[in-house]
């Protein structure tokens, strides 16, 4: 009762604040599911144990310890291969929810599991009222002989009809959960990982075929979480030693698949590594194409304790080939990351990823040895009610035996990575500089769709004027569920989460907007990434990621001026930071980052604004477009960033080159403190401003050892009327240059015509300083 009036205030105050924002939607039935049907429900469950334990106990704080006891054992459970649902009081699996698709499978879910614990509950209530003391205190095998007196009739039965209900739910759930689902625990998942590596690493060097064309035929049955596909692939063997045999990785949720080549035959399934071998009865030799068909069924069944399918969905389906379709070869995304977990397996330590300077992987992309240009169409069916979209143009649309159907075709080569989305969608249209921008989304979900086609015309035209062309004549942004948060882009196509884009809100003017910038990276992507790819080695990412990472940050300046991107950059900073103090294998500079997202994303994001700072955006963007002229659409080998770098340092001054190569090289850190600051008011009605600043330049190895350097550089000195948080593009600078500070303490004497507030070094986030809080002082 305690408990349900607190929900009902809780619900009250929450009621009243979506007032004060504006709300007027409610939305109650949210409110009885979530905190009546997903906790109180649960809560009132471990009451009854509670209550239970209270009665088996000579004293309350006996009764107090043994629930204590019990709830610390649920939070170390899992480790002792006790963790599904069946085995943790009241508890179940949670999938989330998304106003897209509801809550999916978890109401029906819950509702199972809520029936198991109800009825073990209803037996330890009962039992517990019949153990309950009465007059004068008894001990527990007193109670016991008279139970079967305290209980009647009435009681026996409800308890036995609870047990039948408790084991035949029970029974239920371990068929649906354990035999269909083959749930297994994360310590088998990761012995499983082990597995497979001893099992098929032998074969890592096997050479494989590339994917050049496909024609896809996918029907999709997204109310029954379900995918039927006949994809029409020609490979080509683009190794220099003929290919007789492959690995065939199956994909998850996926029982039925055949693989037709002329004088090729596929074997069993391992159903432990979800694998087969592909035979070719005449090896297909160096240079020679072969074409085949690849039929599968992709179905998600039942209940589940956990591998809920977030891709194929009843509203909201986003799911990529990848995901789709078999993987050729052995796959090393399954080996196990964790130095000391392989050390338990008896594992030797893997790389990360292959060597900057390992030439053979400089003709495989980025994206994985399958990842090159290829030429696709695709026929896709969905439901009545749903629009079915994937990369490439709309050739027709049709109905037939009640379902709707959309050929789509690419009038040029596209990276081997294409998404297929179904949803019942509203869409904006809008026509700009000759390209088709569309926004498919929830109906529910207006608020920001103009803010993405805004960030979509802002990207492609800054873009194109700095790197070269948009390569296509049509781009579109598809809402997919917030199961998942993160967008990702595909040939003229972003599916798009609405946990990061389309429920955002953006009221508050001086908040980073993410979804503009989010919008203007994704957009990016057509350019770094699908136009320019990236070889197979360290530093991959750095062309994708910190490349899109700096195309977003110049259209977010030309929006909102120097002030956000500050805002912006102190933020990647800190994430960087933060990140490096996490690192557990070592990190790398860089030039050489292995898929270390601290690095590519938020280290990137600095650097490649710094170097903007030093060299100017119009030099810096010729360099990259003289970067995107030479390898776009180039396999030939794919570029490196070892390219990168000696593009961004073309047309440069030594230090510039310097600067450049320090950056992408090195760990460098800086450590800028504004150490004292004293104002004094001229007699004329100006002021001088005597500064002592401390300067400190170091390099860091991949155990974050330090060393120091000399430092011999200009930095920026800014000075304020406001706070540097609180700025407004220019209106609160009073002063910005770069001065030239060397190691050590450096003294300078500003003469100014506006009473300063603050001053900074480096207040613009233009290096990586180690320590942002004490570049600001405030006078």
């Amino acid at each position: 009762l305690v408990m349900a009036t607190l929900i009902v205030l809780g619900i009250l105050t929450t009621m009243g604040y979506q007032l004060i924002k504006g709300i007027e939607d409610f939305e109650l039935v949210q409110y009885m599911i979530r905190l009546g049907f997903f906790f109180l429900l649960p809560f009132m469950m471990s009451a009854v144990l509670a209550f239970f334990l209270q009665v088996l106990s000579p004293n309350k704080f006996v009764g107090m310890g043994l629930f204590v006891g019990y709830f610390l054992s649920t939070l170390v459970m899992a480790s002792w291969g006790l963790g599904h649902s069946l085995y943790n009081f009241s508890s179940s699996p949670t999938i989330g929810f998304s106003d897209l698709n509801q809550y999916a499978t978890s109401l029906t879910t819950h509702s199972v599991y809520m029936l198991y614990w109800g009825a073990i509950s209803c037996v330890l209530f009962v039992l517990g009222y019949g153990l309950y003391h009465r007059g004068p205190l008894q001990s527990l095998k007193v109670r016991w002989s008279k139970l079967g007196y305290h209980l009647g009739k009435t009681g026996k039965a409800v308890i036995a009809v609870s047990a039948l209900v408790a084991v035949g739910t029970g029974a239920f759930i371990y068929q649906q959960t354990i035999l269909l689902n083959n749930y297994i625990t994360t310590e088998e998942t990761t012995d499983l990982q082990a597995e497979y590596e001893k099992e098929y690493i032998q074969y890592a060097a096997m050479p494989l075929l590339v994917t050049t064309a496909v024609q896809a035929q996918i029907d999709l049955f997204p109310s029954e979480q379900k995918v039927v596909a006949r994809m029409q692939i020609q490979w080509k063997n683009k190794s220099q030693l003929p290919v007789e045999k492959l690995l065939v990785n199956w994909p998850e949720n996926t029982q039925q698949m055949t693989v037709t080549i002329e004088g090729a035959s596929l074997g069993e399934r391992d159903a432990k590594f979800r694998t087969s071998w592909l035979a070719f009865n005449t090896p297909v030799a160096p240079g020679g194409t072969i074409s085949g068909v690849i039929e599968l069924t992709r179905e998600s069944k039942g209940l589940r304790e956990t591998g809920f399918d977030s891709t194929v969905v009843e509203n909201g389906t986003f799911i990529n080939n990848w995901e789709l379709l078999p993987g050729f070869g052995y796959q090393d995304r399954y080996e196990l990351q964790d130095r000391h977990e392989r050390l338990k397996r008896d594992l030797e330590p893997n790389e990360r990823a292959n060597k900057l300077e390992d030439s053979t992987f400089y003709t495989q992309n980025f994206f994985g040895p399958d990842g090159d240009f290829i030429q696709f169409e695709a026929t896709i069916s969905t439901e009545a009610d749903q629009v079915a979209l994937t990369p490439g143009y709309l050739q027709k649309q049709w109905q037939q035996d009640g379902r709707n159907y959309f050929s789509y075709k690419m009038d040029q080569p596209m990276v081997n990575f294409y998404s297929i989305s179904s949803g019942r969608y509203e869409v904006q249209k809008a026509e700009h500089n000759g390209v088709a921008i569309e926004v498919y989304y929830h109906k529910g979900h207006p608020w920001n769709v103009e803010r993405m086609v805004e960030s979509v015309k802002d990207s492609i035209d800054y873009f194109t004027a700095a790197f070269g062309p948009y390569q296509h004549k049509q781009l579109r942004i598809i809402e997919f569920p917030g199961y998942r948060s993160f967008a990702q882009s595909f040939a003229n196509t972003v599916p798009y989460s609405e946990q990061i884009g389309f429920i955002t809100d953006l009221r508050d003017p001086e908040n980073i907007d993410p979804v503009y910038y989010v919008t203007a990276h994704e957009v990016a992507h057509q350019w770094w990434g699908h136009q320019v790819g990236a070889a197979n080695v360290q530093g991959s990412a750095v062309i994708s990621e910190s490349l899109s990472q700096y195309s977003a940050l110049m259209v977010m300046e030309k929006k909102y001026g120097a002030d956000k991107i500050r805002k912006f950059l102190k933020y990647e900073l800190d994430r960087y930071l933060q990140g490096r103090s996490t690192e557990r294998l070592g990190e790398q500079p860089l030039l050489r980052s292995e898929g270390q997202g601290y690095i590519h994303y938020q280290k990137g994001s600095v650097v490649m604004m710094a170097i903007k700072d030093r060299l100017g955006e119009e030099r810096l963007n010729a360099n990259l477009k003289a970067f995107n002229e030479r390898y776009r659409y180039r396999n030939d080998p794919f570029p490196t960033t070892l390219d990168l770098v000696s593009y961004l340092s073309q047309n440069t001054m030594a230090e510039e080159k310097a600067f450049i190569e320090d950056l992408f090289n090195n760990i460098t850190l800086y450590d800028l403190r504004v150490k004292d600051a004293k104002v004094t008011e001229l007699a004329d009605g100006k002021f001088q401003l005597n500064l002592i600043l401390h300067a400190d330049k170091l390099v860091a190895d991949e155990k974050g050892v330090e060393t120091a350097q000399a430092l011999a550089e200009p930095i920026d000195i800014g000075v304020f009327s406001v706070d540097p948080d609180q700025t407004s593009g220019e209106s609160g600078v009073i002063y910005l240059k770069k001065h030239q500070l060397t190691t050590g303490e450096n003294s300078i004497e500003l003469v100014l015509d506006k009473k300063p507030l603050y001053v900074g070094v480096d207040p613009f986030v233009r290096l990586i300083d180690r320590d942002g809080a004490d570049n600001i002082r405030k006078l």
